[in-house]
């Protein structure tokens, strides 16, 4: 299985730290030539968490380009191997340190989208009806491509009762159940769409989608008028306007 993306991809990228945080922990990665996109939200204990996303981001472009991953999908290879290597720099001052990631490779006929945590994946399509109710005034529609490894959300996949979904969402909905780093192995979601042309993808880090609904990313990115990039400083900077809360990351891929 190559690595190697045939198709013509443009994409942006931009990361900040947002008016509320000292350090920005989050970080990510483009590499054209494999066809693959990343972003990585790192979490320390007691350390920055820059350090662990880092090293997710990098492992990312290493595996791949090592090529030893013939019978697996390669973004689930790289991606448990960045959790090893998370684990193994989580010591010292930095035991506990981890990361979420959100990863992406064109692969034609496919795009494979992969995650672990909260970074999240969607894509934006056109060709809806205007009577669809998911599409907007543009014929467009935002759909999410992954699933967060969210407390509240692995509670009712367990089958726990109404009301302690609605308490943990309530108030723990930020939490993770699974990290890159934490433990020796790490469970991977792996999902295939069939590319599109005109097809818009984001990946980011809940520091968008913590603090911006849907519609909201959906209205930032959907104008084709507007340059990429212009549209990626456009999500950013709306997604810090608000609260202001976290780091904010985004990259948008388009092929």
């Amino acid at each position: 299985m190559t690595t190697h993306s045939p198709v013509a991809v443009e994409h942006a990228g931009i990361s900040i730290i947002g008016r509320s945080r000292e350090l920005n922990e989050d970080a990510w990665g483009a590499f054209p030539t494999l066809g693959v996109f990343v972003v990585a939200d790192g979490c320390g204990a007691r350390s920055s968490g820059r350090g662990p996303a880092d090293i997710a981001v990098q492992t990312i472009e290493r595996h791949l380009l090592d090529g030893l991953h013939p019978r697996v999908e390669p973004l689930a290879s790289a991606i448990d191997e960045a959790n090893t290597q998370v684990r193994l720099a989580a010591v010292g001052e930095h035991r506990g340190d981890g990361a979420t990631m959100a990863a992406l490779r064109v692969a034609p006929p496919w795009i494979v989208a992969a995650n672990v945590g909260d970074c999240r994946i969607y894509r934006y399509r056109r060709g809806y009806h205007a009577s669809d109710a998911r599409a907007d005034t543009r014929g467009g529609a935002l759909t999410r491509v992954t699933t967060d490894d969210s407390l509240w959300l692995h509670m009712l996949k367990a089958g726990a009762s109404f009301d302690s979904v609605t308490g943990a969402y309530d108030t723990h909905r930020n939490v993770v159940v699974q990290t890159l780093g934490v433990g020796e192995r790490v469970d991977v979601h792996v999902q295939y769409t069939k590319l599109q042309t005109g097809d818009l993808y984001l990946l980011c880090s809940d520091g968008v989608t913590a603090q911006l609904g849907d519609i909201d990313i959906r209205d930032c990115i959907s104008d084709e008028s507007v340059a990429l990039a212009a549209r990626c400083a456009r999500l950013v900077r709306k997604a810090d306007e608000g609260a202001g809360a976290d780091n904010v990351t985004a990259v948008l891929v388009q092929c």
